[in-house]
């Protein structure tokens, strides 16, 4: 706290006492003792001092006001500071007009760069602030970017004819979703239990890339899943969610007896999908599917189905 002293000046019995000094705006504590023939009063209490305006303190003192002992003025005294003092948030107005970015909340990607510049004409820039902390920044133009998904807030202020601006924004960074990992699971089928013949097979495709060439049904018995037979083969693969598969054919001979479906390996379909009832099959969970008898005719590089994977 910082002492004013005041020495006012003996004008006349009937006038009183008078002083004139120039403060800062602000609110001050004001002491005042009087005498008066052997006696003494006095007050303390708070002012209001207006900044470009001139205020007038008057106090009248009556005779029963007076005592025999002078009036103890007691100093305050401001209590100690512990701990860590932060400056946040202080303004006298908000123009949301300050900086190009519009108030309110902008929502971003994580380690997106958002540009935020001010709109300083006839302004002065002070600081920009971050979550209640100066950046120590100065300049037209704040870059903002963080990898911490939540709301930030972005605060800007500047000085115009002695005046000091704020402009906030909340900017909300979005958190990054990881590619959720899935498997497919390809089962395919023979009719005639020989095996697809000729070259007949799937190529798979994911992302513009061949992952795989001769998926098929072998005429070897140790060459499907389970082995030991040719009436069937599971083949499986592993894809991340957002990912673009495609099935092409690989053309080849008596493809009237090929079927196949496509699905995730954790929602298999339904009802079962089989080598003996699939020629009339209708049910659920089928991301690609071709019964038997449907085949027929189809080229080698033909399309047969694409998805993408959830």
């Amino acid at each position: 706290m910082r002492l004013v002293g005041l020495s006012p000046t003996h004008v006349c019995d009937s006038n009183g006492l008078t002083e004139t000094v120039e403060l800062n705006a602000g609110v001050y504590l004001l002491s005042v003792e009087v005498s008066l023939n052997g006696r003494y009063a006095g007050i303390t209490e708070a002012i209001h001092i207006y900044p470009s305006l001139t205020t007038v303190y008057d106090k009248d003192f009556i005779d029963a006001d007076f005592t025999t002992i002078p009036p103890e003025i007691v100093e305050p005294t401001e209590p100690p500071i512990t701990g860590t003092v932060k400056f946040e948030y202080f303004w006298l107005d908000q123009h949301d007009s300050l900086i190009t970015t519009n108030s309110g909340t902008v929502n971003i990607t994580a380690d997106e760069t958002l540009a935020i510049t001010s709109l300083i004409d006839g302004y002065s820039v002070l600081n920009w602030y971050l979550n209640g902390t100066n950046t120590g920044e100065t300049g037209d133009t704040f870059y903002f970017s963080n990898a911490t998904a939540g709301n930030h807030t972005i605060g800007l202020f500047v000085t115009k004819n002695g005046k000091l601006y704020n402009t906030n924004i909340t900017v909300t960074v979005e958190g990054t979703t990881a590619a959720v990992t899935r498997n497919i699971t390809i089962d395919m089928f023979d009719s005639y239990g020989d095996g697809w013949g000729g070259n007949g097979a799937l190529r798979i495709n994911v992302n513009g890339i061949d992952i795989a060439n001769n998926v098929r049904v072998s005429n070897l018995n140790s060459g499907n899943v389970p082995t030991g037979q040719r009436n069937t083969n599971t083949y499986t693969f592993t894809v991340s969610s957002g990912d673009y598969v495609e099935l092409f054919w690989i053309g080849g001979s008596s493809q009237g007896e090929n079927s196949f479906i496509v699905y995730y390996t954790d929602n298999p379909p339904l009802p079962a999908f089989n080598r003996d009832n699939n020629a009339n099959w209708i049910g659920e969970n089928a991301l690609i599917y071709k019964l038997s008898g449907t085949m027929f005719g189809i080229s080698g590089g033909t399309l047969l189905g694409e998805f993408t994977v959830e």
